[in-house]
C-alpha cells in the first residue's frame, strides 16, 4: 500500500501521478457523458419531431446531431488539462484551441438556425419568384460574414490580441 502511494505521489512535469490518473478518468468520464447526452438529446428531440407540425425541432435535431466530434473531444480535454500544470505557452495554446473550436462550432449552429429562420421568413412571403430568392441569398450571405467577422474578432481578442483598430476600421 505504501508503495502504490509512492506512485501516485510521484512527480512528472510538475504533476503527480494521481493529478494524470484523475485527469484521464474525468477526460473519458467526460466523454461517455457527452456520447450519452448527443443520443438521449438526439432520441427525444427525434420522437418529439414526430409528434409535432412544426419543423423547427427537426431543424433544431439536425443541429446538435451536426456538432463535430472534434467538438466533444475538445471540451472533454480542455477541463482536465486545466486542472494539470502546463507550461505557460502550452497553457495558452491549450485556450486557444479550446476557443477556436467552441466559437467554431457556436457560429456554425448559429448560422444553420439564422438560415432556418430566414427561409421560413421567405416561405411566409408572398413572392416565390426569383427577386425573393436572390434576396434571401444576398441576406443569408451577409449573415454569415458578419457572425464570422464578430467571431474572429472574438477569439483575437480572447487571444490576447488588441482588435480596437479592427474594429474602427470595420466602421
Amino acid at each position: 500500500m505504501e508503495r502504490f502511494e509512492e506512485i501516485l505521489g510521484y512527480e512528472l512535469w510538475g504533476n503527480s501521478v494521481y493529478d494524470y490518473g484523475f485527469a484521464l478518468i474525468l477526460f473519458v468520464g467526460l466523454l461517455v457523458v457527452f456520447k450519452l447526452f448527443k443520443i438521449i438529446v438526439v432520441r427525444r428531440l427525434g420522437k418529439l419531431a414526430k409528434r409535432t407540425k412544426n419543423d423547427f425541432d427537426d431543424e433544431l435535431m439536425k443541429a446538435t446531431e451536426a456538432i463535430s466530434p472534434l467538438f466533444y473531444f475538445v471540451v472533454a480535454l480542455y477541463f482536465p488539462l486545466r486542472m494539470l500544470v502546463v507550461d505557460s505557452i502550452a497553457d495558452k495554446v491549450i485556450v486557444g484551441v479550446f476557443l477556436v473550436v467552441v466559437v467554431y462550432q457556436v457560429v456554425k449552429t448559429l448560422q444553420t438556425l439564422i438560415e432556418y429562420a430566414l427561409m421560413r421568413f421567405a416561405s411566409k412571403r408572398d413572392g416565390k419568384g426569383a427577386q425573393v430568392e436572390t434576396t434571401f441569398v444576398g441576406i443569408k450571405l451577409i449573415v454569415r460574414i458578419v457572425l464570422w467577422v464578430v467571431a474572429i474578432l472574438l477569439i483575437l481578442s480572447n487571444l490576447g490580441f488588441n482588435i480596437t483598430s479592427l474594429i474602427a476600421s470595420l466602421g
